[in-house]
């Protein structure tokens, strides 16, 4: 029983190492990134875009790339492929 005990400690060790070295590539990738540039998956972009519409109700493409720094190829994608729908002509909202 205690050499289960001695590895459980030693995985939770190695798994808080991991953890660390995840935030640390991330933050390298992050760095490696061209200032202005910002690579985030369509998924994380499309929560972004509905938290704004959520509080701010319809907006045109220009407003939302403007509050939320999507990317308008990326918001392209994201109003394609999410809970968004045209609301009136260039207002975009949720579904």
């Amino acid at each position: 029983m205690d050499e289960i005990k001695r590895m459980l400690v030693a995985l939770e060790s190695i798994a808080r190492d991991l953890h660390r070295l995840a935030d640390l590539v991330t933050v390298e990738e992050q760095a490696s990134v061209p200032s202005g540039v910002s690579r985030l998956p369509l998924v994380i972009r499309s929560e972004q875009v509905a938290t704004f519409l959520a509080q701010h109700g319809p907006a045109s493409r220009a407003e939302i790339t403007e509050a939320t720094g999507v990317p308008s190829g990326s918001l392209s994608e994201v109003l394609k492929l999410g809970p968004f729908e045209q609301k009136r002509r260039g207002l975009w909202g949720l579904k």
